[in-house]
């Protein structure tokens, strides 16, 4: 893995709730190998360095062509980082439970996607309330999210943290759902154009620079 360090987080009120995030991902994992079991594939090589966030956010024109990104300089700069990831996974997750037909496992990954759900909407919050005094926040939540579903080619599959006005009352956004109030889902292969970093097919890039492993390893052409 390239990347990755501690961030400087002097407050509490971001200290305990994304140190509660980060115990139960690693939980999680554990649950998804026990799973897999004989189906586990090697890690594949990660980078989440500055340089790959920093080519994503380029990309995504939340930052100057000449400018860097780096999520761990920040708690700001951490949470979108967490922001462009978190989301993401939640759709990854809706979009796997229709090929599986185990029960149990079905259950299990049931229980997952809702624990994936409401990290992501705990880091949406944080996001919110910080936007009060960072209202750029905002601006760069919704860059990020028309990337994602521009790269993903879902078509309006994505939202950032900025209210909307609804019957003429402002209300925030902090969960990521359809008119319905349902959460969106995306194809393995579309999960893997955002984390490429390219809306073609391809078979590495951005997060991945050798690819991923498992079964699925190319992205979408959209």
């Amino acid at each position: 893995m390239t990347g990755g360090r501690s961030v400087p987080l002097a407050d509490r009120t971001l200290q305990l709730p994304l140190a509660e995030i980060g115990d139960e991902t690693f939980r999680n994992i554990n649950v998804l190998r026990g799973i897999l079991r004989g189906d586990l594939v090697a890690q594949p090589a990660l980078d989440i360095s500055a340089a790959s966030f920093t080519a994503f956010m380029r990309a995504a024109e939340a930052i100057g062509a000449n400018e860097t990104f780096d999520p761990y300089e920040t708690a700001d700069n951490f949470l979108l980082g967490a922001f462009l990831i978190c989301d993401t996974m939640v759709t990854a997750y809706l979009g796997l439970l229709p090929a599986v037909d185990d029960p149990i496992v079905l259950t299990t990954m049931s229980g997952l996607l809702t624990t994936r759900a409401a990290h992501a909407a705990i880091i949406r919050q944080l996001l919110y309330r910080r936007s009060t005094a960072v209202p750029g926040l905002l601006t760069l939540t919704q860059k990020i999210s028309n990337y994602r579903d521009r790269l993903s080619g879902a078509g309006g599959r994505d939202q950032g943290i900025a209210p909307s006005t609804v019957s003429g009352l402002a209300v925030s956004n902090l969960t990521m759902a359809d008119r319905s109030g349902e959460a969106f889902g995306r194809t393995g292969p579309q999960v893997l154009n955002i984390l490429y970093g390219s809306a073609s097919a391809v078979t590495r890039g951005g997060f991945f620079p050798q690819g991923a492993g498992g079964s699925i390893t190319t992205s979408a052409a959209n």
